[in-house]
């Protein structure tokens, strides 16, 4: 066995307006899964800013990472459609890439030997919470959404799972705000009217939480069941949650979840780094503990080639579940769990329990090919703008 004493890995960067230390979140959730792992390489971190993750940007960054700082591999978070448009520029290098995003649209055609995936797969998530709800409610939803959000696979992962548990008809309704001051108000006045067993809120940030306040204020919470996407009451987004509200959500991960490899990791993390790991960590984690494996594996001098070939290959255990990241073809296995926040009697803040645990759908799945297709949307992963 020949591990490297250094490893150079480039990052590709982009905003985030709700994971504000997103880099360090990235390279604290690596460094913590080689620690654990007595990987025993040194990383040379070589970052790139990539704006809001468009393919033209990313293939800038891309192209100096690979030709310029001649890295070894390259970890970054980038959107399903912009990771598609690079892999002739990943292939013609033979250098790997494992990216990582919150999974807002299914990983269709993203089938590369040098491209590897970890996602929190929200649009799986999102199919899982409408078979959920309504099983659980019934009647007509409506699913209730900012531009932004409509711009993904979510809502329409949402409505597909809904028609699983009986739904004939969905209301949808999209508040048309993109910048300035949150107005959610039109949302309410759309629930008000359309009188839904139970409705659905994709939203984020100022919008998520204004929506929850109206929710509240409008006195709809004893009318109408809700859901929400789990970024609307992530723990320690410090989401201000109106109480005697019951709010469910899901998600193929929650910290909480009561695993031996899950309690491992959030111990060890917060330990190393004196804060709770968020989804962003926990995915560079399970990407740290694929490259850990990867050198393990090594049987010659590791290069690109062959660190390709064993991400392609191992096959360690994570948090969630036994990790794959080859694309050939793309697996997501993991379990999906209903989640609600309830207050912490040690913290106060609201945390997620896990109510319930489901298997969800796969991305080939049939009953998902009459989602849109894939050229429409946005190109930016999910929350990072």
């Amino acid at each position: 066995m020949n591990r490297p004493k250094q490893l150079k890995i480039g990052w590709l960067i982009p905003y985030s307006g709700v994971f504000r230390q997103l880099r360090k979140d990235l390279q604290q959730g690596v460094d913590t899964a080689l620690k654990q792992e007595g990987a025993g390489v040194r990383v040379e971190s070589y970052p790139e800013y990539i704006q809001s993750g468009g393919l033209k940007e990313t293939e800038e960054a891309l192209k100096k990472l690979l030709r310029y700082e001649q890295v070894d591999l390259v970890i970054g978070v980038l959107g399903t459609k912009t990771a598609r448009g690079i892999i002739p520029m990943v292939e013609s290098n033979r250098t790997p890439v494992i990216f990582l995003n919150l999974g807002a649209d299914q990983p269709k055609d993203i089938s590369s030997n040098y491209l590897f995936y970890n996602s929190l797969h929200l649009w799986k998530s999102e199919w899982a919470m409408g078979k959920w709800a309504q099983k659980k409610y019934g009647g007509e939803p409506s699913i209730n959404m900012s531009i932004y959000e409509s711009g993904y696979d979510l809502h329409d992962s949402f409505r597909i799972g809904t028609s699983f548990s009986g739904a004939e008809t969905v209301k949808m309704n999209v508040v048309r705000n993109i910048t300035g001051p949150p107005d959610t108000m039109p949302l309410i006045s759309f629930i008000k009217e359309q009188q839904p067993q139970h409705t659905h809120a994709l939203l984020s940030g100022k919008e998520g939480e204004q929506f929850l306040q109206l929710f509240q204020e409008h006195d709809l919470a004893s009318k109408v069941g809700l859901t929400v996407n789990p970024f609307m009451v992530e723990d320690g987004l410090l989401t201000q949650i109106p109480s005697g509200v019951d709010l469910y959500n899901a998600s193929t991960w929650a910290l909480s979840l009561d695993t031996p490899d899950n309690r491992s990791f959030v111990q060890d993390y917060t330990q190393d780094w004196g804060e709770s790991p968020n989804a962003f960590a926990l995915l560079a984690y399970e990407a740290g503990l694929v490259l850990a494996a990867a050198l393990e594996d090594a049987k010659k001098p590791v290069s690109r080639e062959s660190l390709a070939a064993s991400f392609g290959q191992v096959r360690p255990v994570g948090p969630r579940s036994v990790l794959a990241l080859s694309t050939c073809p793309v697996r997501t296995d993991t379990p999906v769990y209903i989640r609600k926040p309830v207050l912490s009697r040690i913290t106060g803040l609201p945390e997620n329990d896990i109510v319930e645990t489901l298997t969800g759908i796969e991305w080939d799945d049939p009953a998902l090919f009459i989602k849109q297709d894939f050229s429409t949307g946005w190109q930016n992963p999910y929350l990072c703008v």
